[in-house]
């Protein structure tokens, strides 16, 4: 879906129209509806983010997907959003020889900050917590907006 999308804004041909020629990158940017200007930078990012994007739940794919990604020569495997992802992550872990990474996406992070300031939970431990269920997981790295909150903490400061 989001490619026809994305070929409308390029070649506003009718969907299912084949293409008989290239598309033309490089002409004049465009303004989507939503503000956002369509040139060769903006419709880059939407096409690798559109396909590094997978179904949630299917597991089978991130497999098949970090084996692709291992043979064309990747160095880690990343998984965004970390938390909500914990099996993905064991599931790499134990199934790849590269170091994965797990991202704990700024909500995760507004989350605990949210919670520790209206005094609902105890903010560093929740942040301890979040970080070593990824830990625990199978994450060799853990990329978070706690960082360094996380290593005051660690060192005893």
């Amino acid at each position: 879906m989001f490619l026809k999308h994305l070929r409308f804004h390029l070649n506003p041909a009718p969907v299912g129209t084949p293409i008989t020629q290239p598309l033309n990158l490089s002409r004049r940017p465009r303004l989507r509806e939503d503000g956002v200007i369509m040139n060769d930078e903006t419709v880059h990012q939407l096409c690798k983010q559109a396909v590094s994007q997978m179904e949630p739940g299917n597991y089978r794919e991130a497999l098949l997907e970090a084996r692709l990604d291992e043979a064309e020569g990747a160095d880690i495997l990343l998984v965004k959003p970390g938390l909500p992802y914990l099996d993905i992550i064991q599931l790499l872990h134990n199934n790849t020889s590269l170091p994965i990474a797990a991202y704990q996406v700024s909500g995760e992070y507004s989350m605990i900050k949210a919670g520790g300031i209206l005094k609902m939970i105890n903010e560093e431990q929740k942040m301890m917590e979040s970080l070593m269920c990824l830990r625990q997981a199978g994450a060799d790295i853990i990329v978070t907006y706690f960082a360094l909150q996380a290593a005051t903490f660690l060192c005893g400061l």
